[in-house]
C-alpha cells in the first residue's frame, strides 16, 4: 500500500492531557511513515483568550493553538497541527454546517500546502461529518471511541447529535469501534465496521512498578489500605452510591480519587462522598505523574454505573490499571466481564466490597505478574498497527 496522507479531525487538542485515542493513534501513525494533518476542533476564540490571560489548563499549549490558527505547525518528521476557530455560534445544526462549509475552504488551502493529495479521512467525532465527501479524498474512516448520543457534554452541546452520527456512519467507508455495545449498534448502518478496542499507555504506566518512581507527598502518608480510582468524576458514568457505599462500610480503608469533578457533566455533585472522612479528593493531576500515584494504591478501581453509557464503555484506564500491576475491581463495564480472570467484576455492591478484601489479603506476585503480561499485549502500537491493516485492506481494492 502506499503510503497515503491522512487527514485527522480529532476533537481533541493535540496538546490536552491526558492523551486519549486521538493523540496517541495519529502520533504513531506519522511515525510509520504516514503524514498526517492533525486538525483540532473548532475552538470559541474569546474562551480561548480568556485561557491564555489566566492560564487555565497550560498544558494545552493555548499559546499555540492561537499560532496553530494562521499556520500549521509541524511536530516530528510527518505530523502538522491545525487549528480552527469557532466563526458563529455552533450549538444548532445548521449554523454548525454553515460555519464547516466555511472551515472546508481553510483545510483546503492547507492540503495545498502540504501537497496533499487524496488523502484518508480519519474522523472521530460525528459533528466532524459535515467534511466527509468535502475534501476528496481517497476513503474516509470514524473512529467511534464513545457512545457519543449519551454522553452529557455532546448532547449539551450539540442538538441532533444522533442525526449527525447517523449520516456520518452511512458516508464513511469504513467505521471503527471500541466496544462489543458500539459494535452492534454501529454495524446496522454500515457494513464495514470493525471492533477494534481500547488499549493503554503500557510504557508510561510500568513506572508504577519501578523502584526509583517517588510516590507524591500529599498521598504517602493517607493511611493503608488505599483503594484508587483515577479519571472524571462526573455522574453520568461514576457510581457515586457505590463509593459512599464502600466508604461508610469499610471505615478502615482510604478511598482516593484522582481527577475534575464534573468536567462532562455539570449536575455531578460530590457532597455524599465529602462527607465521608476516609474519602479523599486529590483533583486533577498531571498525567506524567499518575504512574507515581498509583504506586500507592494497593487496589484500583473503576465503580461505574451501569446505563446506556457504560453499557459501550471500554475504559483506557483499564489496560492503564494493568500496566501498573495492581488488582482491579470493576463494575458497571459489561465489555470488562469477560477479563473476569485477571480482574474483579462485581454486579452488587457487596460484591464489589468482597473482591476488593480478596485481592487485599490473597494478591500474589504470579497475578501481578500476569496482570503486566496482559497490558503488554494491549498497547497503542499494536492497536494502530491493526487499524492500519484494515485501512489498507480497502485501500487494494480502490
Amino acid at each position: 500500500m502506499k503510503k497515503s496522507d491522512i487527514i485527522c479531525f480529532a476533537g481533541n487538542l493535540y496538546d490536552q492531557r491526558p492523551w486519549t485515542n486521538r493523540q496517541q493513534i495519529m502520533t504513531r501513525v506519522a511515525c510509520m511513515g504516514y503524514k498526517v494533518l492533525y486538525i483540532e476542533p473548532p475552538k470559541n476564540l474569546f474562551v480561548q483568550l480568556i485561557k491564555l490571560i489566566f492560564s487555565v489548563k497550560p498544558e494545552q499549549n493555548v499559546s499555540k493553538w492561537f499560532k496553530r490558527i494562521w499556520k500549521i505547525e509541524k511536530r516530528g518528521e510527518n505530523l502538522y497541527l491545525f487549528s480552527l476557530v469557532k466563526i458563529i455560534p455552533t450549538k444548532y445544526r445548521i449554523f454548525r454546517k454553515l460555519n464547516y462549509l466555511l472551515y472546508c475552504s481553510f483545510v483546503k488551502k492547507k492540503l495545498k500546502q502540504l501537497n496533499m493529495e487524496r488523502p484518508v479521512l480519519w474522523i472521530y467525532t460525528p459533528d466532524a461529518g459535515v467534511f466527509a465527501g468535502k475534501l476528496s479524498e481517497y476513503l474516509s474512516c470514524y473512529d467511534c471511541v464513545d457512545n457519543y448520543t449519551s454522553q452529557p457534554w455532546y448532547k449539551n452541546n450539540f442538538k441532533n447529535i444522533e442525526k449527525d452520527e447517523l449520516e456520518l456512519l452511512k458516508k464513511v467507508t469504513l467505521v471503527f469501534t471500541t466496544s462489543k455495545s458500539l459494535y452492534r449498534d454501529k454495524i446496522k448502518y454500515n457494513p464495514n465496521t470493525y471492533l477494534v478496542h481500547n488499549v493503554g499507555d503500557f510504557n508510561h504506566f510500568i513506572k508504577a512498578t519501578h523502584f526509583n518512581t517517588k510516590i507524591p507527598d500529599n498521598i504517602i502518608n493517607i493511611a493503608k489500605p488505599i483503594i484508587g480510582f483515577v479519571g472524571a468524576i462526573d455522574d453520568y458514568k461514576l457510581d457515586i452510591d457505590l463509593l459512599s457505599y464502600l466508604a461508610n462500610e469499610r471505615a478502615k480503608w482510604s478511598i482516593v480519587l484522582i481527577g475534575p469533578v464534573g468536567v462532562a457533566d455539570k449536575k455531578t455533585s460530590t457532597r455524599v462522598l465529602r462527607e465521608c472522612s476516609n474519602i479523599y479528593f486529590l483533583g486533577e493531576r498531571k498525567y506524567e505523574c499518575i504512574p507515581d500515584y498509583i504506586k500507592a494504591f494497593d487496589v484500583c478501581i473503576i465503580p461505574y454505573q451501569k446505563n446506556k453509557y457504560t453499557e459501550g464503555c471500554f475504559p483506557i484506564k483499564f489496560f492503564e490499571y494493568l500496566a501498573t500491576g495492581k488488582p482491579v475491581v470493576v463494575s458497571g463495564l459489561p465489555e470488562l466481564e469477560k477479563y473476569g480472570d485477571i480482574i474483579g467484576f462485581a454486579n452488587t455492591k457487596n460484591r464489589f466490597i468482597s473482591l476488593i478484601e480478596e485481592y487485599l489479603k490473597n494478591d500474589t506476585n504470579e497475578n501481578k505478574k500476569h496482570r503486566i503480561a496482559i497490558a503488554k499485549k494491549n498497547t497503542w502500537q499494536k492497536k494502530t498497527e491493526k487499524q492500519i491493516e484494515i485501512i489498507k485492506g480497502f485501500v487494494k481494492t480502490k
